[in-house]
């Protein structure tokens, strides 16, 4: 049985979508190559998204989640918990 390219690309999109949040939440800097990963599973996802758009959109929403993740991750990181919810 053959696993569809769509579905190994959203597999890979959303590994490196989780190895990213974990290593920003680390405190560390160092996403390169799991964004790589992530830009290459959605790639395989797109190009198998003829006949499903299913593992496409769920590359895509990894890639969301994961930019606001790192967007906020920052922010705290950048101004303190306790200034970011209050919004002072």
């Amino acid at each position: 049985m053959l696993v569809p390219l769509g579905t190994i690309g959203a597999v890979l999109a959303t590994v490196s979508v989780v190895l990213t949040c974990g290593i920003v939440a680390a405190g560390r800097d160092e996403v390169g190559l799991p964004v790589a990963g992530w830009l290459v599973g959605t790639l395989l996802s797109l190009a198998a998204g003829f006949s499903d758009l299913r593992p496409t959109l769920f590359s895509i929403a990894g890639g969301v989640t994961m930019a606001v993740f790192i967007v906020v991750a920052l922010l705290i990181r950048r101004n303190g918990l306790r200034r970011v919810v209050r919004g002072h």
